[in-house]
């Protein structure tokens, strides 16, 4: 089907829907979500949720459905309007989701630096009975440790969440203070980074796991 062709049967299916033809709304359906949801499909491709695209353009076209009459065949051409709806919608499901994974990031964080504040009020204590506080303050801190595998690893995260920022700190934990500084930095870095993602996703899946 042309474009020209498009948009002579959309007009045409727009009146009859306002009419009251109870066919109408299915037509459209069948005209229009299928084509929306390629044409968002290709703009938008890889998302993390597939589900993110049609969900838009079914939201979108049903929008229209159920209140046709916001739409006025005088400003443009039904396909733009749809697709202009369809797309807002995308845009504000995903920021949507992007606030969903900073919060839950955000939490994580939260509960780190309140658990260590609680225990920054106490009598310093050796660093393995400081971590099984930690631990029995928040489960979720437990949960991470749980998930890495090393004791390097434990001490890392123990370290960062005390606050510690000098790299030759985490520096002795890995056994690399012979090494360069410029290096140590280097590896200090991609290790913390490794060590982030790592409990960041086990939370996520945990959290997944109790939620089900």
């Amino acid at each position: 089907m042309t474009r020209p062709d498009l948009d002579d049967l959309a007009a045409s299916l727009h009146q009859r829907l306002c009419d009251g033809d109870e066919v109408a709304s299915s037509a459209l359906a069948e005209l229009f979500l299928p084509v929306l949801t390629k044409g968002l499909g290709r703009k938008y491709p890889n998302l993390s949720d597939p589900s993110s695209v049609p969900t838009a353009c079914a939201d979108a076209l049903m929008n229209y459905l159920t209140a046709p009459d916001k739409y006025s065949p005088t400003r443009g051409k039904l396909f733009t309007y749809l697709w202009k709806s369809a797309e807002g919608d995308l845009l504000n499901l995903l920021a949507k989701q992007r606030r969903r994974a900073v919060h839950e990031i955000s939490e994580q964080v939260v509960e780190f630096r309140l658990a260590d504040r609680e225990l920054s009020a106490e009598p310093m204590m050796p660093p393995e009975v400081e971590f099984e506080s930690v631990a029995e303050i928040s489960p979720s801190v437990q949960r991470a440790m749980e998930l890495l595998d090393s004791q390097e690893d434990r001490r890392f995260v123990e370290l960062m969440m005390s606050g510690v920022r000098s790299t030759e700190e985490f520096a002795k934990v890995l056994r690399i203070s012979h090494v360069p500084s410029s290096e140590q930095a280097t590896i200090v870095k991609r290790n913390k980074d490794r060590i982030k993602k790592v409990v960041q996703r086990g939370l996520k899946r945990t959290s997944i796991g109790h939620a089900e």
